[in-house]
């Protein structure tokens, strides 16, 4: 029947988003033995989000735990061309790792409340990983005595989250290719960054920051 409607509740209750503790590492090389170049590396987690719904979710045939961790390694060089003015660029490389589920309705399923029974709740899960590639550039300009100007900007990144759909507590044979598990790739596209900030040392102990980004 056309336009037909089953009604299939559901709740929203509590937070999705739990705390999460991110870390990161931090090494630099102020003399290269070149005067005036310096070296570095960081260890940094970009993006991410974790975000899981209590079974009975409302919008559980949308979505029901979606995770994704970006890590990054940045090798960076910078150099100072005069007293007040240090140019920088870097390469970034980047793993994803990624989990997105969310529970599926199968004929039989829809008709369940109308049964008087809860629905069979199929789960439907794509899971994959990728590596890619960004760069960044930067500068900063030192205004005597005690003003430092900074302008950066980062690359989007593109990916390719290979990996596979899998899915289960789906009865077989009542809907095609939902049984096993198949080869999936889903594209991600992390947005460039903006940055320009200002810091101000109010004693030798003491500095001010503020930046804006985009």
């Amino acid at each position: 029947v056309g336009n037909a409607r089953v009604p299939l509740g559901g709740t929203a209750e509590g937070d999705a988003v739990d705390n999460t503790v991110l870390g990161s590492a931090y090494w630099a090389i102020p003399n290269t033995g070149v005067d005036g170049l310096s070296a570095g590396v960081g260890f940094y987690q970009p993006f991410g989000f974790n975000a899981n719904y209590e079974d009975t979710y409302i919008g559980r045939y949308w979505g029901d735990h979606s995770e994704l961790t970006i890590l990054t390694l940045q090798p960076t060089v910078s150099y100072r061309l005069n007293d007040t003015l240090s140019l920088g660029a870097g390469f970034t490389v980047n793993h994803v790792d990624g989990k997105l589920t969310r529970r599926m309705l199968s004929p039989l399923d829809a008709l369940a409340p109308l049964q008087g029974r809860n629905p069979n709740n199929g789960l439907q899960s794509l899971i994959g990983d990728d590596i890619a590639y960004g760069w960044n550039v930067g500068g900063l300009w030192d205004i005597p005595p005690s003003l430092h100007l900074g302008a950066g900007y980062r690359s989007e990144v593109d990916y390719d989250v290979e990996g596979s759909v899998r899915f289960s507590n789906v009865p077989a044979g009542v809907l095609p290719f939902t049984t096993g598990q198949y080869d999936a790739v889903l594209k991600l596209t992390t947005p460039e960054n903006y940055e320009v900030s200002v810091a101000y040392d109010v004693s030798p102990s003491t500095k001010l920051h503020g930046s804006w980004i985009r």
